[in-house]
C-alpha cells in the first residue's frame, strides 16, 4: 500500500468517526460504546512481508477517561524453553519446559502507568500487564527434575523472548496515545514479521476512578497470500507430496551450489 493510498484511508476514518462524535453533556453520558476503526483490517502475507503498521483511532464516551488499549493474537503456539545449568566449563540444556496459553502477540498502550489507573484485581480481570497475562499461561515441565520456583522465572524468560521479537511491548507513553478534544484518539500497532497468519483482536478500554466506563474491539486478520498460502494449503492438503516436493527441491538447490562452486575452483 503506498503512503498516498495509507493516508486517504487514514482520512476517511477521522471522518466517519468525526460523524460519529456524541454531542458534549456532562462527560459521562455518551454511553459506554468506544467507537473503534483502523486504516485497514487486513495485512497480507507474502513472499516480500517484512512487517506492518496498522493506524487505529476511536471516540472516548468520557471525555474525562483515561484510555488503555490492548492488542492480543488469538493464535497461542505452545513454546519450548530450555534451561542451561553449569557442568564443568560448559553450560548445558538440563530442563525443558512448555509454555501453553501465551498468545503469540501482546502489546499495551497507556499514557499513564497501569497501576495508578486501577487496581491488580482490576487488571488481572482485564487482562492488563505481564502479570495478568502470565496468570493465565501454564507452565509443564517436560525434561529434568523440577526446580521449586523456577516458574516464575521461565515466564519471565518467555516475556524476554517475546520482546526481542517485537511481538510483546507495554508502552506507557502519552505520545503513542495521541487525543483531539479529549474524545478522538489515535495510536498504533506495529506487526513485525514474526507475526503470523490469524486473527488479532485490539481492545479499548475507558477507564474512570478505577472504573471501567468504556470498552470497544476491532480484530485486525493476518493472512498468507500467492506463493506462501499455495505453499501452506499443499503441506495442508498433500502433506506427503509436498514433503517429498521439499526434500528434492532442497537436493536440487545443494546441486545447484555444488556445481557453481566446483565451477569456480576449476579456474
Amino acid at each position: 500500500m503506498t503512503r498516498r493510498m495509507r493516508y486517504a484511508g487514514i482520512l476517511t476514518a477521522v471522518l466517519a468517526l468525526l460523524l460519529a462524535l456524541p454531542l458534549r453533556g456532562d462527560g459521562h453520558s455518551a454511553g459506554n460504546r468506544v467507537v473503534m476503526s483502523s486504516h485497514k483490517s487486513t495485512i497480507d502475507i507474502s513472499l516480500s512481508y517484512d512487517g506492518d503498521r496498522i493506524v487505529f483511532f476511536g471516540l472516548n464516551p468520557d471525555p474525562e477517561a483515561q484510555l488503555v488499549v490492548k492488542l492480543v493474537s488469538q493464535v497461542k503456539p505452545e513454546v519450548l524453553l530450555s534451561v542451561k545449568d553449569r557442568f564443568g566449563p560448559v553450560w548445558m540444556a538440563k530442563r525443558q519446559y512448555k509454555v501453553v496459553g501465551a498468545p503469540l502477540m501482546y502489546k499495551v498502550i497507556s499514557a499513564v502507568p497501569l497501576d495508578k489507573l486501577m487496581s491488580p484485581q482490576q487488571a488481572e480481570k482485564l487482562g492488563l500487564g505481564y502479570a495478568a497475562l502470565m496468570d493465565k499461561v501454564q507452565i509443564q515441565l517436560v525434561r529434568g527434575e523440577k526446580v521449586p520456583g523456577e516458574e516464575q522465572k521461565v515466564r519471565q524468560a518467555l516475556i524476554s523472548l517475546k520482546e526481542a521479537q517485537g511481538l510483546y511491548h507495554i508502552y506507557i507513553r502519552p505520545d503513542r496515545l495521541r487525543t483531539i478534544e479529549r474524545q478522538l484518539y489515535m495510536h498504533h500497532f506495529s506487526f513485525p514479521p514474526t507475526a503470523t497468519e490469524g486473527v488479532y483482536v485490539a481492545e479499548t478500554y475507558a477507564l474512570h476512578n478505577g472504573r471501567v466506563v468504556g470498552y470497544g474491539r476491532h480484530q485486525v486478520t493476518i493472512q498468507k497470500v500467492g506463493l506462501q498460502a499455495w505453499l501452506t494449503q499443499e503441506a495442508r492438503q498433500e502433506p506427503l507430496f509436498y514433503g517429498i516436493g521439499a526434500v528434492l527441491a532442497s537436493c536440487l538447490a545443494g546441486l545447484g551450489v555444488g556445481l557453481i562452486f566446483k565451477r569456480g575452483g576449476s579456474h
